[in-house]
């Protein structure tokens, strides 16, 4: 893949999960969109797995990013 698309298809994640966090989108829709740009299932499941239940966040109210999880450290 060349690195012009995977900056892109990248972008759209964060983008997607952000939306999500927030309410703006539903799971079943951002998995339907990050499908449709040709993002690997595993990626899909793997950023999306943490709003299975509801949007994430810690006991004390701090929210937190769902691809902080997943990105390179």
């Amino acid at each position: 893949m060349e690195q012009r698309t995977r900056h892109r298809l990248r972008r759209l994640i964060e983008l997607t999960v952000q939306a999500v966090e927030r309410g703006l989108m539903p799971l079943p829709k951002a998995a339907e969109t990050l499908d449709a740009a040709g993002a690997p299932f595993e990626v899909v499941c793997r950023v999306l797995l943490p709003f299975k239940n509801g949007v994430p966040g810690h006991a004390d109210g701090k929210r937190v990013n769902a691809w902080d999880e997943f990105a390179p450290r």
